[in-house]
This record gives C-alpha cells, sequence and structure tokens, in this order.
C-alpha cells in the first residue's frame, strides 16, 4: 500500500499534468482531493482504533494475568472488557468495510487518472501531430508562395518588356512613317506639279508656330519620360505638321518675291532634311535601355533653329497695311464677294454655251474630249459658286457675332488685317474662276493647250484653300457654317482634281488619235524622225528653262503690283 507521503507526491504530479485541463478535470481533481482527504481520514481512524484494540489486548493481557489472581474481582471488569472488545471488534470490522469501500473508491479514481493521463497523452500526440501538420503545411504554402512571387515577378517582367517591345515597335512605325511621310513631302514639293500651289505667308507663320510647339512637346517628353508608346504618338503628330508647314511655306514661296521665295525654299529642304535626320536619331537611341537625352536635344535644337530661320522669313513676307484705307475696307470685302459670285455665274452661263456649241460642232475624238473637259469645268464652276455663297454666310456670321453693338464697317475697320487677306483670297478665286473659263474657250477653239486647264485649277484649288484659311481665322471652330464652308472647300478640291484628270485624259485620247505608224519607214526615214524629235526635245527643254524664268520673274512683278493696288508697304525688291 502506498504511503501518504507518496499519494501526495503522487496527487501533485497529477494535478501539475492536469493544471491545463477543461472545467471538468478540474472539478474531478476537486472530489478526488476530497476523496483521497477522507481517505486519509479514515485510515487515520483505523490505524487509531488499531491502536486502541492493541492497548485493549494488552489490558485484556494485563487483565487475564490480574484475573488469575484475582478471577473474582475481576469477572466484571472482564465482562466489560469483553463488551469493550465486541464492540471494538464490531467497530474494527465497520472500519474495514468503510476502509474496503475506500480502497474501491481509490482504484475507482487511479482508473479515472489513468484513463484521464491516457486522453491527455493522446490529446498532447495529436497536438503535436497538429503542430507537425501545421508546420508542414506551412513549408509547403511559403514554398508554394515564393514560386507564385517568382512566377510573378517573371510575368511582370515579361509582361513589362513585351510592352516595351510594343512600345518601340509602335515608336519604330512612328517614325518610319514619318520619315516615309516627310520624303514624299519633300518630293512633292520639289515636283514640277506643285509650282502652281500658292499659300498666303499668314498661314505659313501659323503652321511654324504650330509646329514649334510640337517641337517643344518632345523636348519636354525627352526630359520627363522613356516612354516609347508616348513618343510616337507625338512623332505622328510632329510628322503631319511638319508635312503640313513644309507644303505651306513652299506655297508662300510661290507668291514671294525671287530672292526670299528661294531662301525659304532652300530653308524648307534643309528642315525636311534634318527632321528625317532627327527622327533616325530617335529610333537609335530609344533602341538603347537609356536614351542619351544630350544627343535628342542636340538634333531636336538643329530642328528648332530652321524652324525659327523659316519664321523669320515667313514673317518678312507678311503684308504691311500700314497705309490702307481702312475707311472703305467694309465696302471692298462685300464688293469683291459679289464681283466674285458675278463673275463666276456668268462663266459657269458660258461653259454651257460652249458646250452647246462643241455638241454641234464637233465629232469622235474631239467630242468625246471637249465634252469631258467642259462637263468637269461646269461641275467645278459649280462648286465655286457653292462655295462663295457659304462663304458669304460665314462672313455675316462672324460680322454678326464679333462686331457687338458695332456696325459692319466698323467691325472691319477694327479687324482690317485680316480683312485685307479676306479680299485678296476672294479676289483670287474670282480670277481663277474666270481665267479658267478664258482657256477652256480658248481650248474649244483649238488654239490652246489642256496644260493650261491644269494650271487654272490647280492656282483655283490653292486660292479656294486661302479663302478657307483666312474664313476660320474669325470663326467660332465650332460654327457649322465654317463645317459647310470646309465641305464645299473639299467639293472645289475634288472638282479641280476631275479638271486636271478630264485633261489628262483628253490628251491621251488626242495622242492616240495622232499617233503616227511607224512601221512603214525605211531605215534613213526613222533616223531622219528620230533626229528631228531629239531636236524638238531640246527646243522644248531649252524653252522651258526660259519659261520658269519668266514665271519667277512675273511672281516677283505679281508681288510689287499686288503690294502697290492694295497699299501695301514692300520691303525691297
Amino acid at each position: 500500500m502506498m504511503t501518504s507521503s507518496s499519494k501526495k507526491k503522487t496527487r501533485c504530479c497529477f494535478f501539475c499534468c492536469f493544471h491545463r485541463g477543461n472545467h471538468e478535470e478540474k472539478e474531478f481533481e476537486e472530489k478526488l482531493l476530497s476523496s483521497e482527504n477522507e481517505n486519509d481520514s479514515l485510515k487515520t481512524q483505523v490505524a487509531n482504533y488499531q491502536t486502541t484494540n492493541l492497548a485493549l489486548e494488552e489490558n485484556l493481557k494485563v487483565e487475564k494475568e490480574s484475573s488469575q489472581q484475582s478471577a473474582s474481582s475481576m469477572g466484571q471488569q472482564l465482562s466489560d472488557v469483553n463488551e469493550n472488545l465486541e464492540q471494538a471488534q464490531a467497530n474494527a470490522a465497520s472500519l474495514d468495510e468503510k476502509n474496503k469501500e475506500l480502497s474501491e473508491r481509490i482504484e475507482k479514481v487511479e482508473s479515472d487518472k489513468n484513463t484521464l493521463e491516457t486522453n491527455l497523452a493522446t490529446l498532447i500526440s495529436e497536438r503535436d501531430q497538429a503542430r507537425e501538420d501545421q508546420a508542414k503545411t506551412k513549408l509547403e504554402l511559403e514554398a508554394k508562395l515564393a514560386e507564385f512571387q517568382e512566377l510573378l515577378e517573371k510575368k511582370i517582367k515579361d509582361d513589362l518588356e513585351s510592352r516595351q517591345s510594343l512600345a518601340y515597335n509602335s515608336l519604330v512605325v512612328a517614325v518610319d512613317e514619318g520619315v516615309k511621310e516627310v520624303n514624299y513631302t519633300l518630293d512633292f514639293i520639289a515636283s514640277e506639279e506643285f509650282i502652281t500651289h500658292t499659300c498666303c505667308a499668314e498661314s505659313a507663320v501659323e503652321d511654324l508656330s504650330k509646329l514649334d510647339g510640337e517641337l517643344s512637346k518632345l523636348s519636354s517628353t525627352f526630359e520627363t519620360s522613356n516612354d516609347s508608346l508616348e513618343l510616337s504618338h507625338l512623332i505622328h503628330a510632329f510628322s503631319h505638321r511638319l508635312c503640313r508647314t513644309l507644303e505651306t511655306c513652299k506655297g508662300a514661296c510661290n507668291r514671294a518675291p525671287p530672292e526670299q521665295g528661294d531662301d525659304l525654299a532652300e530653308k524648307c529642304h534643309i528642315l525636311g532634311n534634318d527632321s528625317v535626320k532627327h527622327l533616325h536619331t530617335i529610333k537609335q537611341e530609344y533602341r538603347k535601355p537609356e536614351p542619351d537625352k544630350a544627343v535628342l536635344q542636340t538634333e531636336l535644337s538643329k530642328v528648332r533653329e530652321d524652324t525659327e530661320g523659316m519664321l523669320r522669313v515667313a514673317r518678312s513676307l507678311l503684308i504691311k497695311s500700314d497705309d490702307i484705307n481702312v475707311d472703305e475696307i467694309g465696302e471692298l470685302v462685300e464688293e469683291e464677294l459679289n464681283a466674285t459670285q458675278k463673275a463666276i455665274q456668268e462663266g459657269a452661263q458660258k461653259v454651257q454655251e460652249m458646250l452647246e456649241k462643241a455638241r454641234m460642232r464637233d465629232t469622235g475624238v474631239k467630242l468625246e474630249v471637249n465634252e469631258k473637259i467642259l462637263d468637269s469645268v461646269t461641275k467645278l464652276m459649280a462648286e465655286i459658286q457653292q462655295l462663295v455663297r457659304k462663304s458669304k454666310v460665314l462672313q455675316e456670321e462672324i460680322v454678326t457675332s464679333g462686331r457687338g453693338s458695332a456696325t459692319a464697317k466698323e467691325f472691319y475697320k477694327k479687324n482690317h488685317r485680316w480683312t485685307e487677306g479676306l479680299v485678296s483670297a476672294a479676289k483670287a478665286v474670282g480670277w481663277g474662276a474666270s481665267t479658267l473659263v478664258e482657256k477652256a474657250e480658248i481650248i474649244m477653239e483649238g488654239k490652246g493647250t489642256l496644260n493650261e486647264l491644269k494650271v487654272c485649277s490647280n492656282e483655283i484649288a490653292a486660292s479656294t484653300a486661302q479663302l478657307v484659311v483666312s474664313s476660320q481665322v474669325k470663326a467660332d471652330k465650332e460654327s457649322t457654317k465654317l463645317a459647310d464652308l470646309k465641305l464645299s472647300a473639299k467639293g472645289v478640291k475634288t472638282a479641280t482634281a476631275d479638271v486636271v484628270a478630264s485633261s489628262n485624259f483628253g490628251e491621251e485620247r488626242i495622242n492616240e488619235a495622232d499617233l503616227m505608224n511607224f512601221n512603214d519607214l525605211s531605215l534613213t526615214q526613222t533616223k531622219r524622225v528620230e533626229m528631228n524629235t531629239q531636236v524638238h526635245i531640246l527646243e522644248l527643254e531649252s524653252k522651258l528653262v526660259k519659261e520658269r524664268k519668266k514665271l519667277a520673274e512675273i511672281r516677283k512683278r505679281h508681288y510689287q503690283l499686288a503690294g502697290e493696288s492694295e497699299g501695301w508697304e514692300i520691303n525691297g525688291d
């Protein structure tokens, strides 16, 4: 049997193992402690009874010895002792029963304790397994997270490289298209076809100023961003603006005095070539991880210097209006627009008369050519009539919205510089229409050439553009009447192209009809025809050079006469 001290140690160990148990275990422990305390108490009582019993037995022995000596005196005492002994034995039996019961309870408590210890061990084992599983799961999740982060970083890197590649490809496309567009424009303005295109100096100055704005955007982007996609949009805008500016400035050259015109024309080609070089530099630098901004800015500065040089020349071509009679300028606008409209109406009627005569007079290829040409001229005159009508409507809107409480004459007088450009444009349109009719009549009589119609058509297209530009300077950008005028200008442009196309068609048909049959010529005759043709070509080339010089002198004189007639101040010859 366990001693009281060992049981207390066991109990302490037991409670130390279960001090973190649940509430039910605590209650059970309290009951167990109470039972053990009671068991100890009962055991103490049993020990006491046993001690008493031993004492009694000792006393009985003494009494027996004593009884032998004095049986008579001790009989009564023996009887009392026996009774006490029986009582003690009964008490001992009762104590034994209680001891047995307590032993059973202790065994049950020990059994429950073992069960709880087993359950506790199971829980601890499950807890340790759970912690091990948790640690294993944590490691797996950390490994997966690391793998996912690696994949995510790779995807981000791939996406960034893909975006950079797409952005650079977009930049390459923008640069290549820009270079192609600028080179085409340079070839176009250098061609004989462009020699008939004209434009006012005001438009050239305006376009050069806008081009300088695009260059400023490029410069800012070089300093603040390496985004190829953003730069590609700016290059598109820059290329379009550059080509428009080159055409406008070269058109202004065709109306300028020879010296200034040649200077501006040369600067046009320098600007175009430097811009192409700069576009190639952009493509080369942005192929690198870090573009060399110093190189880009240096190239850009050269283009800006070219632009500023052209702007100085273009400003020198602006009309000087200090001596103009501004009191009469308002009336002059109405007179010119009405005169232009009247001239166009008379020209359209005259073309119809020529068409009727041609149908009565001509046959075959000549009738086919004349009909096609006069039909295209008729359509062009109708488009010009529509353009002038819509121009007048827009002018009325401009004056109404801009004059306030002032009169129309006061508005024109206040804005006389703009009015001068409008009058000049209206005159040019009217003169072009009248000249076109005159040339058509000469051609119908078999005296002129179809090239004259082409020149007149191109002149009308340029004058129309000048009229639209002059009108939109003061017009509201959202005006529907301005939109109508631009639409009519497109119609005029299409119609002039039809006149040129019909002229080309006429030349082809006439050449086909007049083409010689060389099959019957001998060797000597073929050689003679070849030599005569070569001589004719040389004569035509010589005549072409002389006519170009003549054209330059005529333009110079025209510039001077126009200035004198309008009261302009002309700086030099």
